[in-house]
């Protein structure tokens, strides 16, 4: 009886085996990168080892589906998902939830891009901030403040890679039609200064949303504000209608309340000013480790022959001729930056 009592055992162990559901490996961790336009996220993919584009379905406000793409693989031995979020408060946060929510695990989110200056920064410098402010408008046009903080294992991390970056006064026009040809084939600007990286706990960042509370429009066919990274665009024949009917809210006079809104809010106090990097770092809140890196392509004088135009669009023309070269350099400093944080998390 024992035997037999024995052999059952066997037997039923047997087919439990054979129908249990064979364990999977789990994807792994992976860091977020990010860039808001196509000549920000260029650098990151050119230097990738891209595995898969993953494209996200989302519904936009006004019902519409869209996509966002994720390009998965590795970079500087880092396993990462890279991502271009589109010029703008809300379309960086839409693009870091995406991630969050589609892929899960990610180990800690690095965004990478151009800003504007505010103090005595040159174009091409780069700046890794503490801390973060957020400037968000409600409904009623009332300004709501948050501030949100740099990971400090990274700042360190990045202070010791900014060590081994030597950046150039020399920058590239780049792919400004965003065809997809090589940037660093095109002609170079001369800039007469050479570019110094500051890290630390003293620097401040502020982001803020000049467009009312709506996703910023993709204008497709340039490097700034395309919609997609350029060697990778696709066209689907929804984008037509899809552009139109985001556009709406930048037709009227609003637009005009909107930028002269948050051109007036005072942001001297920070050495930093873009649109998406405390947008991110609000998402990355209690989830991952954040830091962002950023170049000015604006808004100093140190050394610019550049008129700037009256009003709250005066910083355009520097955007437009050295948003490759802020760009580029930000990433020069946030690549070192992954080979030295994956030496510290081989």
């Amino acid at each position: 009886m024992d035997r037999i009592v024995r052999n059952l055992l066997v037997i039923a162990l047997l087919v439990g085996a054979a129908v249990a559901p064979i364990a999977r490996a789990e994807a792994p961790c992976r860091l977020l990168v990010l860039g808001a336009m196509p000549s920000e996220i260029g650098p990151f993919l050119a230097h990738a080892t891209i595995e898969d584009r993953v494209d996200v379905s989302f519904t936009n406000d006004f019902g519409q589906q869209q996509m966002k793409s994720y390009f998965v693989g590795t970079l500087e031995d880092n396993d990462v998902i890279m991502a271009m979020t589109a010029i703008g408060t809300v379309n960086a946060m839409e693009t870091a939830q995406l991630a969050f929510d589609h892929f899960g695990c990610i180990s800690g989110v690095v965004f990478s891009g151009v800003s504007g200056a505010t103090g005595d920064e040159f174009i091409g410098d780069v700046l890794v901030p503490k801390t973060w402010t957020l400037d968000e408008f409600n409904a009623a046009g009332n300004l709501v403040r948050s501030t949100y903080s740099a990971d400090d294992e990274m700042l360190a991390a990045a202070a010791t890679a900014a060590e081994s970056v030597s950046l150039s006064p020399l920058g590239y026009v780049g792919d400004v039609a965003c065809v997809g040809i090589d940037p660093y084939a095109t002609p170079t600007i001369d800039h007469g200064h050479t570019p110094t990286i500051s890290v630390g706990s003293t620097l401040t960042g502020h982001s803020s949303d000049p467009f009312g509370g709506n996703a910023f429009v993709c204008l497709p066919g340039t490097d700034t504000f395309g919609c997609q990274p350029c060697k990778f665009v696709q066209f689907s024949t929804a984008d037509p209608a899809r552009l139109l009917t985001t556009l709406r809210p930048f037709l009227t006079p609003k637009f005009f309340t909107w930028f002269q809104t948050w051109s007036g809010v005072d942001g001297g106090e920070f050495n930093v000013q873009d649109m998406e990097s405390a947008a991110v770092a609000k998402v990355a809140e209690g989830r991952a480790p954040f830091i962002a890196f950023r170049s000015p392509s604006d808004g100093t004088t140190n050394g610019e022959p550049l008129v700037t135009i009256p009003g709250p669009l005066s910083f355009l023309p520097q955007f437009l001729a050295y948003r490759q070269y802020a760009s580029d350099n930000a990433a020069a400093v946030a690549l070192a930056f992954l080979r030295e944080w994956k030496a510290q998390h081989p």
